[in-house]
């Protein structure tokens, strides 16, 4: 707890660089949490329901009293939020050993692992401190973490892993942005005779993230809350990595997670997320996304929701820049699959301001007017931009209303879902399951996949033509 207590405290608490939310999740670890530590307010107990069940982000109203293993979780979230910055990785490096002592002391918890796999992500960012990562012992830590079957666990360290070879592998994973496939970090993802194929983006939307969105239908809800994101013989938690494992040699999959750059606070913070619109969450994933390399080659776009409509700006932004990477990219994306993507609103704006905040308490929710004229505008210019680069589109829109919190809520109308471009397909799964196919004879997953195959047809320097 000290020893928290001390890097806390020594990181710079006021900077233009540092947005507010860092500065507010720093003081609440400090005042709310190490203080109360303190005061031995602590329990040893199990946390897992502390995670919410659509992105396992952990609630931020501290309870009464709390076990030690939250206690670090928070602290560890602090940290992970500052890492987001390039000149606080110099003060988190010095942290190294306090990670070390952290996982001595709890060796089997896989969110501790996760967080300090996210940290070392960020930090590895930065070649300056792969010397310290590599003397510190933390490139084998890495390694054994990547082969574990927990999500939470091996896609962090993956992308730790390919930061720090960075200078072979070429490409950086920015906050946000995670290397699903292959599972061999060294490769490079160029488009020559022997490592020639296809990108495949996953992005979520409201209420999801990259560690929950994509996993199997599970009509039960038994695996829900479960910390063990480990895939079964019968269960995928991420079927675009388990799906496509055959496949890899010629398709790499990303995921991006688009909150989770901030933090894993979920919404708590109350000047709300770094990116709020439309058009800067787009802005800010498409930088991220090129630093991956995305559209160096054929790309596929897979949205569930609101990533929908950041994958159409996304697009239309690229086609409009002067900028040659952006303008390569628009030209490369062979496909885009949207999962019950509001084009042209969403009912959701309707509800009272009441309800529609304690639901969907972000910036977006503002700009999805059921009949926006922005939207409209939005939609026009992708199918222009469809026309344009003969870009295949498949949607598919909910039919059944969705259960939360007691209320049955129809997120998506059918017509709005429909993009009137492309093929569409109206289909009896309801707004959070619609992105989850129960095994790969689903419409949800066959459709994908012919357009995964298609893609990578096309893209092949063997097929003759």
């Amino acid at each position: 707890v000290s020893l928290f207590r001390e890097i806390l405290t020594s990181l710079p608490k006021k900077s233009d660089k540092l947005h507010d939310c860092i500065i507010y999740y720093t003081t609440t670890a400090i005042d709310e949490y190490l203080s109360r530590a303190d005061d031995e307010e602590l329990l040893d107990s199990d946390i897992s329901h502390e995670f919410f069940r659509e992105s396992h982000h952990i609630h931020s109203i501290p309870r009464p009293q709390i076990s030690q293993e939250r206690l670090i979780e928070y602290c560890l979230q602090a940290l992970l939020s500052h890492s987001t910055v390039e000149e606080q990785c110099t003060e988190l490096v010095q942290s190294l050993p306090l990670f070390n002592l952290v996982l001595q002391a709890h060796p089997n918890n896989p969110r501790i692992k996760s967080l300090i796999g996210k940290i070392l992500a960020n930090i590895s960012l930065h070649q300056v401190h792969h010397s310290n990562l590599f003397r510190n012992g933390w490139v084998g830590i890495l390694a054994t973490w990547k082969q574990d079957p927990n999500l939470l666990i091996s896609l962090p360290a993956t992308k730790a892993l390919c930061n720090l070879d960075q200078e072979y592998g070429v490409h950086r994973y920015l906050p946000g942005i995670y290397l699903m496939l292959p599972t061999d970090r060294h490769v490079q993802h160029k488009n020559t005779l022997s490592n020639w194929g296809v990108d495949i983006v996953f992005i979520h939307g409201l209420l999801g993230g990259v560690f929950y969105t994509w996993r199997q239908q599970d009509k039960d809800n038994v695996r829900d809350f479960s910390a063990d994101q480990i895939s079964e013989e019968d269960y995928s938690f991420c079927w675009p990595r388990d799906w496509l494992q055959d496949d890899a040699n010629n398709v790499r999959v990303i995921g991006v997670d688009f909150d989770s750059y901030l933090s894993q606070w979920g919404g708590a913070c109350p000047t709300q997320s770094f990116k709020s619109s439309l058009e800067e969450r787009s802005e800010d994933m498409l930088m991220r996304l090129r630093e991956a390399g995305v559209g160096n080659r054929p790309v596929i776009f897979v949205g569930h929701s609101m990533g929908g409509l950041i994958i159409k700006k996304m697009l239309v932004s690229a086609q409009n820049s002067n900028d040659e990477q952006l303008e390569e990219l628009a030209n490369n994306t062979k496909g885009v699959l949207f999962y019950s993507t509001p084009h042209e609103g969403s009912q959701i704006a309707k509800l009272n301001s009441l309800v529609k905040y304690f639901f969907f308490p972000t910036v977006e929710v503002q700009e999805l007017e059921f009949g926006s004229p922005a939207l409209s505008e939005l939609n026009t210019c992708f199918k222009q931009f469809v026309e344009k680069f003969k870009t295949k589109v498949v949607s598919f829109g909910e039919t059944v209303p969705t259960r939360h919190l007691g209320l049955d809520l129809n997120f998506v109308p059918v017509e709005s879902s429909n993009p009137g471009v492309g093929e569409f397909y109206p289909v009896a799964y309801n707004h959070m399951d619609i992105c989850k196919p129960e095994n790969k004879k689903s419409i949800l997953f066959r459709k994908f996949y012919n357009m995964v195959w298609d893609t990578m047809d096309e893209a092949s320097p063997f097929l003759q033509r």
